[in-house]
C-alpha cells in the first residue's frame, strides 16, 4: 500500500504547530488527549490508571459486540440521568468507528458493532440530572470490561489508548498527579507502557511522584500503529491513593 503524506495547509496557519493541528489546519495531522483516574491505588500490586484499578482489561485479543448497561434504572434513553452515550473505539482491523447507544439502565444493550478496543467513551444526551445516576459498564461478551464510566463522570477515566492501523503516533507531553484524600507524603512511580503490536509491554519513561509533574519529551515518543499504550502507577508508598495522569498524542496519517 503506498504510504500517504501528511501536508501542512498554508492556510490561516498561526506560529504553534500543536495549535493548528487541534484547529483542523493541518492536513493528516490530528490530536488526542487521554487522562485516567484511579481513585484507589494501594501498596501492591502495580496497577494502571483508570476507573476500576488493578490492571486494564480491555486490551482483548478477540473482536466483540459490546453490552452496555447501567448500574442504576434511571440512565435510560427517557430516564433522568445519562439517555445515550458515544463509543469511540477500533473495529476488528483496528480502524476507527463510532457507535451512539440508547441506554436502558440496568438491562443490557448489545452494540451494533464490533470492536478490538475502546478508546473513549462519554455522555451524550441526559435528562434533569445531568449526569449519568449509576456506574456504567461497557463489556464484551465474556464478561470482560473494555471501558467504564463512574457515577456522575459523564466520560470514562482511563489512561490507555490504541493506535488506529492508518496512524502512527506521537507523544507530546505525559502528566500525573497525587489527588485528594491521598495519605500525606505518598508517593508513587509513573511508568509509560507501550507495546508493539505482537510484542509484549515496554517501559519508555519512568518518573518519580510525590505531587504533581508533567513532562514533554523531546523528540516526542513514536507510538507505531496498532500499538497499546497506557499509564501505570508503580511501587506506591500508602494505600488507598487517588492518582491521576495522561498523555497527550499527536495522530499522523500514514
Amino acid at each position: 500500500m503506498a504510504r500517504k503524506t501528511a501536508v501542512y495547509s498554508p492556510a490561516r496557519v498561526s506560529s504553534d504547530f500543536l495549535l493548528d493541528i487541534s484547529a483542523g489546519r493541518v492536513a493528516g495531522w490530528s490530536h488526542v488527549n487521554k487522562f485516567g483516574h484511579n481513585p484507589d491505588v494501594d501498596m501492591t500490586p502495580d496497577e494502571d490508571i483508570w476507573e476500576l484499578g488493578g490492571n486494564y482489561t480491555g486490551f482483548i485479543t478477540t473482536p466483540t459486540t459490546l453490552e452496555i448497561f447501567s448500574s442504576d434504572a434511571n440512565d435510560t434513553i427517557d430516564g433522568t440521568g445519562a439517555q445515550t452515550i458515544e463509543v469511540q473505539g477500533l473495529d476488528s482491523d483496528f480502524l476507527e468507528q463510532t457507535e451512539q447507544i440508547a441506554m436502558n439502565g440496568a438491562g443490557t444493550v448489545v452494540s451494533v458493532n464490533t470492536y478490538i478496543r475502546v478508546n473513549r467513551s462519554f455522555v451524550v444526551s441526559v435528562g434533569s440530572v445531568g449526569a449519568n445516576i449509576g456506574a456504567i459498564t461497557i463489556q464484551d461478551t465474556q464478561p470482560v470490561t473494555l471501558a467504564a464510566i463512574a457515577v456522575n463522570d459523564n466520560q470514562t477515566h482511563q489512561a490507555t489508548y490504541t493506535v488506529p492501523t492508518d496512524k502512527r503516533g506521537l507523544i507530546t507531553k505525559i502528566w500525573s498527579g497525587i489527588g485528594t484524600g491521598s495519605a500525606a507524603g505518598v508517593s508513587t512511580d509513573i511508568e509509560l507502557l507501550i507495546r508493539p503490536v505482537d510484542e509484549a509491554f515496554q517501559t519508555k519513561f519512568l518518573l518519580g511522584l510525590t505531587s504533581h509533574w508533567s513532562h514533554s519529551p523531546k523528540p516526542p515518543i513514536t507510538i507505531e500503529n496498532k500499538s497499546d499504550v497506557k499509564l501505570r502507577s508503580i511501587g506506591n508508598s500508602a494505600a488507598n491513593s487517588n492518582i491521576t495522569g495522561g498523555f497527550d498524542i499527536v495522530l499522523v496519517d500514514i
